[in-house]
């Protein structure tokens, strides 16, 4: 039996379609990977969500801790992270008469300018300034925020009307063994 001669332009003919053929087979089995990946990228996804989900209810239907667990306590912040709250801590001014009666315990107020959208809970940590050098001395100690009265202005009850607006006297109290 005779078999047909094979030039060498058929040789090259069917070696470049099989070459096609492999890459074609190729190309399949990558686009069968991204479609696997995807799929699976889908499922991770939905999964994602179904968790956030069922948090979102685990919080909702959860009953609120004891009074004083950390995130309760009264004028803390949500971080907009981890919705974990914290107090704020501000350090201020304080001039030398007033510091020396916050210090001794004898003045358990103070009246400020609310510039810093203070809230029962926040930290103060006065720290006694000299206005005649414009120098700290070194002195300082921390109070804690336990009450505010807020300024209201004109219009208001008779008995506020002396606190302008974005004014507040603060009831402080020393912090628990931190000077």
């Amino acid at each position: 039996m005779n078999e047909p001669k094979l030039t060498q332009a058929d040789v090259i003919r069917m070696e470049t379609e099989a070459n096609k053929r492999g890459l074609a087979a190729g190309v399949r089995i990558a686009l069968e990977d991204v479609d696997r990946i995807a799929d699976k990228i889908t499922a991770a996804v939905q999964e994602l969500r179904d968790l956030k989900v069922e948090a979102e209810v685990l919080i909702v239907n959860e009953a609120p801790p004891p009074a004083g667990d950390y995130f309760l306590r009264p004028g803390w912040r949500d971080d907009g992270v981890t919705h974990m709250t914290t107090p704020t801590t501000h350090e201020l001014k304080s001039w030398p008469e007033c510091f020396e009666a916050l210090n001794s315990g004898t003045r358990t107020f103070d009246l400020r300018k609310n510039d810093r959208n203070y809230q029962v809970g926040d930290i103060l940590v006065l720290k006694e300034f000299e206005p005649d050098n414009s120098t700290f001395s070194g002195r300082w100690c921390r109070r804690k925020i336990v009450h505010m009265l807020k300024g209201a202005g004109d219009g208001c009850i008779e008995s506020l009307k002396g606190l302008a607006v974005n004014y507040v006297i603060l009831g402080l109290e020393p912090t628990d063994g931190i000077r």
